[in-house]
Formats: structure tokens, sequence, C-alpha cells
């Protein structure tokens, strides 16, 4: 499963983290920080201060996430005219876990989408009457969700078409139908394991290719667009990265070739997309310039540095068979021979790696199962998302293009900022120092925080080098200087 966020590193505090036992003393002390904590959350919640987009010195991830430390204890960082809201991840799910500590837990903040259980559970939500107004909206989000992916989707047809010369038709039709093709599902808010099994036990938005579908979570429903399409734009990327492209897909999913190594469902019946080799990919040269240092430098290793490191490992291996380290210590002639088959099985898969690569790399270089690399994939997807989004805010009014072009990255903001994440642990501390079960966020405290627990290239150099380095969100942003990329295309 792919995804931009879309999956926090952030544990889901609301169902997994264990209550610890405190003192009387320290859990009222931590109760009564606890409800200023609320307090506060729910001051800033309705702050008309969120509603202002930040103006950075430079124009870059860090430029912006420096200006939005200021709200680092609010509620939520950004909200638009229209009252979408981007919500402050990292100090709200801290704040969850000092609750937890003292073995209390209840919203934060009167938010189903920052807490879906309030979209099925009358005690969460505060009552009947509010869990039908929490349903009312989500049914209300399901359809603005459905309108911005048909808006994206057109956009991305759109653009494809656009780059037809001729020599390229057939392969840009191909993807074309692959787009047109990919099924959208809003996950509905269930329990921890029924989230969990779509995805969604935190903010997050993922392209299945098994399933040519792309599920969105309740989390991020009440998103601002811009920050929603270029999520959506993403994961429609997935479906014509570099990998999904090479591989043939039946009308629900990809078909993988018998030789690659893939834990999935074997598909059958008619072949509806045939892959792309890749030296016939229409996006050959983008691909090509994401992987230099003038661009996002993300590279898919060559055939003989993957086929260099396979010896290496059979090196290593015939090395602790010769010097007897594959043999039974003991002298036990059954277990030594185990031992002996195991280092031959192991010796046999590389021969075979070695066998697909000399047969498969350069039509499927691009897919982790032969090149290793899965961040090709994901900047490729940022680079169609970047595409989008610079078409729609390119047909907006300069007032709201500026606002769209900053909240298209929101979601990286709001998941993967240091400054937000160091104040955020700062604060949490503070409130609770005995409450041991913080120390598991302490790279927080130093700023390390990562936006996704599945390979992505570093938050920063995304929105730097691909998202600002499209010359039209720049414009929008109407900020100055920034360590931008070039713009591949």
């Amino acid at each position: 499963m792919k995804s931009i966020l879309t999956l926090l590193v952030f544990i889901s505090l609301l169902n997994y983290a264990q209550a610890e036992a405190l003192s009387k003393n320290e859990s009222d002390e931590i109760l009564a920080k606890v409800e200023r904590i609320r307090a506060a959350l729910k001051q800033s919640a309705s702050d008309s201060s969120s509603c202002t987009m930040p103006i950075p010195d430079a124009c870059t991830f860090e430029g912006y996430c420096g200006k939005l430390a200021s709200r680092g204890q609010s509620a939520y960082l950004y909200q638009d005219s229209e009252g979408h809201q981007i919500p402050n991840y990292a100090y709200l799910f801290l704040s969850e876990e000092i609750e937890l500590c003292v073995q209390k837990s209840k919203p934060l903040i009167d938010d189903p989408f920052v807490y879906p259980k309030m979209f099925i559970d009358a005690k969460a939500a505060g009552g009947l009457e509010n869990l039908n107004a929490n349903k009312g909206r989500l049914e209300d989000a399901k359809v603005r969700l459905n309108k911005i992916v048909e808006d994206t989707r057109a956009r991305l047809v759109g653009i494809l078409q656009k780059r037809k010369n001729g020599s390229n038709d057939s392969q840009l039709d191909n993807m074309i139908e692959r787009v047109k093709s990919v099924k959208f599902k809003a996950a509905s808010p269930g329990s921890a394991q029924e989230m969990a099994e779509n995805g969604c036990e935190l903010p997050n938005a993922a392209y299945n290719l098994e399933k040519h579908e792309v599920v969105v979570c309740p989390q991020v429903l009440n998103m601002p667009e811009a920050s929603l399409m270029g999520t959506l734009a993403h994961e429609l990327g997935h479906s014509i990265d570099p990998c999904s492209s090479a591989l043939d897909f039946a009308k629900d999913g990809a078909m993988y070739p018998d030789w690659m190594d893939v834990m999935a469902n074997v598909k059958s019946g008619p072949v509806a997309f045939k892959g792309i080799k890749a030296k016939d990919n229409p996006f050959a040269g983008v691909i090509s310039c994401l992987q230099t240092p003038s661009s996002i430098n993300v590279q898919i290793p060559t055939k003989q540095k993957l086929i260099s490191e396979i010896n290496r490992q059979q090196d290593y291996l015939s090395k602790n068979a010769s010097s007897g380290l594959g043999e039974n210590q003991n002298g036990d002639e059954e277990d030594g021979g185990a031992a002996g088959r195991s280092l031959d099985a192991t010796s046999a898969r590389l021969d075979d790696q070695i066998d697909s690569l000399n047969a498969h790399y350069e039509d499927f270089k691009g897919c982790k199962e032969i090149s290793q690399s899965i961040l090709i994939d994901e900047s490729f997807a940022d680079w169609i998302s970047s595409q989008v989004l610079a078409d729609k805010v390119s047909a907006l009014p300069a007032n709201k293009a500026n606002d769209f072009a900053f909240a298209s990255a929101g979601i990286l903001y709001s998941t993967a900022c240091p400054d937000i994440a160091s104040q955020a642990y700062a604060k949490a501390t503070a409130a609770a120092p005995n409450c041991k079960s913080l120390q598991k966020f302490s790279d927080f405290g130093h700023g390390h925080v990562e936006s996704s627990a599945l390979p992505h290239p570093d938050p920063a150099r995304r929105v730097n080098r691909i998202y600002y380095a499209k010359p039209e969100i720049k414009k929008a942003l109407k900020c100055q200087g920034g360590e931008t990329g070039i713009s591949c295309e």
C-alpha cells in the first residue's frame, strides 16, 4: 500500500497506549494540567489567528514550519475561508498521551474528524443528538470528497492529454485509462481494529495497487480543498508511477509477473491495461530528472550496483561456510546438514535474484522488487501532485491562489514540522514529567519527526524540491528565495 502521509509515526494513542500507575498526588497534579490544556485547546479551536496564512522569510518548508511554530500549542494550524482545517496532530496526540497516564481519555476538542469515534459512539460524541449531527457532517464531507476526486482526476487526465506528441499517444492513452478507472473509497469509521484494517488508525490516504483503489480515511476529510487535492493527486499518481505503469493490470488491480516475489493474490482473466516498458514510458525524462541533484536526487540503483551487492552477500556466505560457521559446532550431523541446506537455499535465492536482474531490470527498474527502491515511485507521485496543483492554482484569482498554494502541502506541515514537534513535546513533558510513555516520543524534543511509517523522501525535500519547484505554485505563494530545485518537465 502506498501513502503520502498520509501513515504517521505517531502510535494510535487513544487505542493502543497503556495507562500508567501514578500516585494520587501525581495524578491530581496532571489532571489539573490536563484541564488547563483542554481549556486552551478549546479556546484555540475558535481562534481566528489560524485563519491567517503564515508569511515566511524564505519560500521553503522550513520557513513555513518556523512561522507555524507560534501555533504549535493550538488545536489547528490553519483554517481556510470555508472552515476546513489542518489539525495540529503532534500536539493533540501528545496531549492524549498525558490523559492516558492518568487513565482518563475523552476527545480533547469537539471534532469528529480528529476523533472518528465521535462518528459512531454516542458517549464520545456527547449524546445522541451530537452523534446524528456528526454523521450528517460525515455524509456532507463524502459528497465534497467526491467532487474534489473528480476535479483532481479530470485535471490529471487533461495534463496527460497535453503531453501527447504523436509517438507516445498509445502509452498516454494507456495511462489515461488507468487514471480514469481508479476507484475511490471513503473508509467508514469503526472500531480500532476495523480502522487499522483500512490503514486508518491514523490520518491517511493510500493507493492499493492490488485493488486499483484509493482509500481515504475520515481524519482527512475536513481538510482544505488544496490539502485533499494534493493528497488525492499523489495517490492517483501511484496508478501510473514507474512501477505501476510497468505492470499489466486487470480491471481490479495489478497482475504481478510470476518471477516477481510479492505477497499478493494471483489475478486471472484478461489484461485491461498492458504494462509499459521503462524505455517507452512517456515520463522517462521526468523520472531521470527526479534522480538528479538539481531535483530531489532520489536514485534508482544501477543493475551493476545491485548485482555487486548480491555478489558481496554470496562471498560472505561462502566465507562463513568455508570457516565452519555453516556447520554444527557439536558435530551433530543432522543439524549440520540442515544448516548446510539453509546456506544452499540462500545461495540459490541470491542466484535467482541475479537472474531476475539480468532478465527484467531494464523493463521493471521502477519496481522495488527489482531495484529495491520505493522512493522513485513516491517522488514521481509527488511530481504528479505538483502538476495537478499547479493546474488548479493557475485558474484561481490571486487572493485565493495564495491560500490554496499554502494549504496544498498542509498535511506535511501538520505531521512533519520539527519546530512544532519539539514545541509539542516540551509542553507535554512539562505538564506530565512522570508520564513515562512520553519517552517514546523523545525524538520530538530534538525536532526529529517522520511523516510516514513507510519509506518516503525527506518531507522538506519533497516540498522544496518538487512542490515549490513548480513555478505556478511558487508564484501563488508570493514568497521569495528558498532552496527549490528545478522544475522537471
